[in-house]
């Protein structure tokens, strides 16, 4: 993987060429089949890349991460070239935190290199691989610090006016209410402002997502929401 990366992270230039963004494909669809085949082992090597990885993300990301568009870069002729780099960067960074079962690897300085650009991308139209990846980010921290930042910048970005990113930033926090399970509660008093705000939104569809939002967190806490909301 290591010897591979010198052809893979050359970066993607100015003009993005399809030759560049080709050679970053290939390294991190083989680093996605890796990552999941060899799983915890694969945290050997991860470390040797995931810089690369942040890289390669940020230049994913869109333009105006409050537009509800696609980035300029994503309307040029490599547009399926950059989705794809996309998710293959996605799949390998979720392999990496689903197979930290011991909590080392995503130190404050990793978590806080990738949470923005994570966030950024979470306003593009389609997050399939971008929602697992993104609410284990706090699992795989383990840190209590750090789920409290990871749910007050989700769930600033409910504030967004287009209803996509709002719905997407939904589907995310269901995700992550159901992956923190009990230890939720310490984040309750934080979120409720913006879950009451949600469950007036004017788009169904999200107002839909957060009513399942409060299912899951009478679920997981055991805790009655009606006193609350």
């Amino acid at each position: 993987v290591v010897s591979t990366q010198s052809t893979g992270s050359s970066g993607i230039n100015a003009e993005y060429g399809e030759e560049t963004i080709a050679k970053s494909i290939t390294f991190f669809n083989l680093t996605s089949q890796l990552s999941g085949k060899l799983q915890g082992l694969f945290l050997l090597f991860a470390g040797s890349i995931f810089v690369s990885l942040v890289g390669k993300l940020e230049s994913c990301k869109p333009d105006n991460a409050d537009s509800g568009f696609e980035s300029k870069k994503r309307k040029k002729s490599g547009m399926e070239f950059i989705g794809d780099l996309e998710k293959y960067c996605l799949m390998t960074l979720f392999n990496i935190l689903k197979f930290d079962t011991t909590h080392t690897f995503l130190t404050a300085d990793r978590f806080d290199s990738i949470l923005p650009i994570l966030l950024e991308l979470i306003c593009t139209t389609d997050i399939t691989h971008l929602q697992p990846a993104l609410s284990e980010l706090p699992i795989a921290a383990n840190n209590p610090r750090l789920w409290k930042q990871f749910n007050f910048q989700l769930l600033s970005r409910a504030k967004s006016i287009e209803p996509r990113v709002r719905q997407n930033v939904a589907s995310v926090y269901l995700d992550f209410v159901a992956k923190m399970g009990q230890s939720y509660s310490d984040l309750l008093s934080d979120s409720l402002p913006f879950i009451a705000e949600l469950l007036e939104d004017s788009d169904e569809t999200v107002e839909r997502t957060v009513k399942e939002i409060v299912e899951k967190i009478e679920e997981v806490t055991g805790e009655s929401m009606d006193q609350h909301l």
